[in-house]
């Protein structure tokens, strides 16, 4: 905002329970801005699109769980990389 206030705040789910009922952290990557959207991605697979005027999440992608690197932008392809090397491409 141009006044300096927050203009809104998303929360995410910090925890899943996998099958042992044991809370699994998960870590967040990102944000980055591209075409007028912020992508922010996951530790346990999921992309987020969220609209940057109001925090509502547009859409949402799977992409390969492990991912801890951010997310980045080339030539208008959005590139993840998981932790066991795979790159997913988003256009």
């Amino acid at each position: 905002n141009s006044n300096g206030k927050v203009k809104w705040v998303k929360n995410f789910d910090l925890y899943k329970n996998d099958n042992k009922k044991k809370k699994k952290k998960i870590y967040m990557n990102g944000p980055i801005i591209a075409g007028n959207r912020i992508f922010v991605s996951n530790s346990v697979g999921t992309l987020y699109e969220i609209s940057p005027d109001n925090g509502s999440i547009i859409k949402s992608h799977s992409i390969p769980s492990n991912s801890s690197f951010s997310p980045i932008v080339v030539n208008r392809k959005l590139y993840i990389i998981s932790e066991d090397g795979n790159i997913s491409i988003l256009r």
